[in-house]
């Protein structure tokens, strides 16, 4: 369970990287190396998750599982919360401007995120 946890937070770290909307690219302008340097990392302890879990023959999980996942689905929330917010002023600015709008349809997963930004459909009304 904590590998499920990392590796969508990684791919969700990803999606904040290889974004193509403006208003993400304004938020994160100046602290696009230090993202990149926390994707690494969070990389690197996917790794060894996954190596722990399945070295793990009890099957149950350890404190350290538990509180990785915690903290893992903690940051995630927050990472989702903030890409929403981003998504939700794109379409108010877009909707104002009479521009085609990004879709305010909820992801369905983290890895959705990078195509959930990068939407464009048009409005209907």
């Amino acid at each position: 369970m904590a590998y499920a946890s990392v590796a969508s937070l990684v791919r969700n770290i990803q999606s904040v990287v290889i974004s193509n909307s403006p208003a993400l690219f304004n938020l994160i302008c100046g602290h696009r190396e230090k993202i990149k340097t926390l994707h690494e990392k969070v990389s690197s302890l996917e790794v060894f998750v996954k190596n722990f879990e399945k070295n793990n023959v009890s099957g149950e999980m350890t404190d350290l599982e538990v509180e990785v996942k915690e903290v893992a689905s903690a940051a995630e929330y927050k990472i989702q919360l903030r890409l929403t917010e981003i998504v939700l002023g794109e379409n108010k600015s877009q909707k104002k401007k009479g521009a085609p709008k990004v879709s305010s349809k909820p992801a369905t997963s983290s890895r959705g995120y990078g195509s959930y930004l990068e939407r464009v459909d048009k409005d209907p009304s």
